[in-house]
């Protein structure tokens, strides 16, 4: 990381960096407001190819097990206020071609739900905030097990995790273990042959 001396004297700190995650690199760029009590400002952030296992190490602590291969884009260019109403910014993800294996928990058996070599064709999300209003503005994952639209707006929240989600998803093209569940998906099944369903809830939850 590298900053400019000279900005300490008018009491900005821009500071650029590049953050290596196990060969997944991050590129930073910051503002922060002052030096005596820095404040994030302004952050630019590009990963071009975060890999499938360095993404995996984020989304543990969440209770979700994620291996596989293929490489994820993440750009975010946000303006942070000093408050959760003065976000304001965009963050986008992309991927294609993934491989995956998923576990993440099961509320009706008590165990894991397993998705084994799942095939990511496309995967594209793009978050805008305005005013500490966040607002999907494109959710689309397109795999062989299935296809999902989502439609989310997110209250933000100065704890993250407690931020609101409020939206609806579509599923469709069932395939492989989702298959097998299509009976227990029923009450979701429209005319259109789709599964729908609304979110509402908090990160955490």
């Amino acid at each position: 990381a590298r900053t400019s001396l000279f900005s300490l004297a008018t009491g900005g700190l821009p500071v650029h960096a590049v953050v290596d995650l196990k060969g997944s690199q991050i590129v930073i760029d910051a503002d922060l407001e002052s030096v005596s009590a820095p404040r994030l400002k302004k952050l630019d952030a590009n990963a071009p190819a975060i890999e499938v296992a360095t993404l995996a190490s984020f989304l543990r602590p969440y209770g979700a097990d994620i291996s596989g291969s293929g490489t994820i884009e993440v750009v975010v260019d946000a303006e942070i206020g000093e408050d959760v109403s003065g976000h304001d910014g965009r963050a986008r993800v992309e991927a294609r071609g993934l491989s995956l294996t998923l576990k993440v928990p099961d509320p009706i058996s008590g165990g894991d739900f397993v998705i084994e070599d799942m095939k990511v064709n496309d995967l594209e999300l793009v978050l805008d905030v305005k005013d500490g209003k966040a607002s999907l503005k494109r959710g689309r994952i397109d795999s062989d097990r299935a296809k999902f639209d989502i439609d989310l707006d997110v209250t933000l929240n100065k704890n993250f995790n407690r931020s609101r989600l409020r939206g609806t998803m579509v599923k469709s093209d069932l395939g492989g273990e989702l298959e097998t569940f299509a009976a227990a998906f029923a009450a979701a099944k429209w005319a259109d042959e789709k599964y729908h369903y609304r979110i509402s809830c908090t990160v955490q939850s």
